[in-house]
């Protein structure tokens, strides 16, 4: 028969071996559950990295944009909204009577009965959504006189258009008679 101390001590080797394999198994987890943990944040960053980049790339053009219509502006904003000296060179350059006479003869009869303020919103809304389209389709060599006017003025094409709404709005009021001012 065995000593009842080594009885005593297997027992407790057994119970640590069996504790540590426990720890081990304890670790083992908690090691595999902080490299997911540790990955899915990291691919959460990642991904916010990248919506980071892509928000100021847009707000990047955003603030060109804007800056581009502060120091280039083609129109003044007063009553009635008038060009100014960049506009009406542009509008000399582009000399645009063959098709603002065209559209403003298209829009004599849907702005008859309307105020200069009404007819100044159809001209500057026709300019700015439907005008180039349609020198695109009835005009087509016009088109690069655009672009080519927008280049040589450091200006958009759609800033063109603003100048070309002034126009428009202009001799529509001439064609009812109105005074633009």
């Amino acid at each position: 028969m065995e000593p009842s101390h080594s009885i005593l001590f297997r027992s407790i080797i057994a119970a640590v071996e069996d504790n540590i394999l426990s720890v081990l198994l304890g670790i083992l987890f908690v090691c595999i559950a902080l490299t997911w943990i540790i990955a899915r944040w990291t691919l959460n960053v990642d991904k916010g990295i990248k919506q980071a980049d892509d928000s100021s790339t847009w707000l990047k053009k955003i603030h060109d944009l804007i800056d581009n219509y502060l120091k280039n502006p083609v129109k003044f904003s007063g009553s009635p909204i008038t060009l100014t000296d960049r506009g009406l060179k542009i509008v000399e350059t582009l000399t645009p009577n063959d098709f603002i006479e065209t559209f403003a003869q298209e829009h004599l009869s849907s702005t008859k009965d309307k105020g200069s303020y009404q007819i100044q919103e159809i001209a500057f809304r026709f300019a700015v959504e439907t005008m180039l389209n349609r020198i695109r389709n009835d005009f087509p060599q016009r088109v690069k006189d655009i672009e080519d006017c927008a280049f040589q003025h450091g200006v958009r094409v759609d800033q063109v258009m603003d100048a070309l709404g002034v126009v428009l709005r202009d001799r529509i009021l001439a064609l009812h008679n109105q005074p633009v001012s």
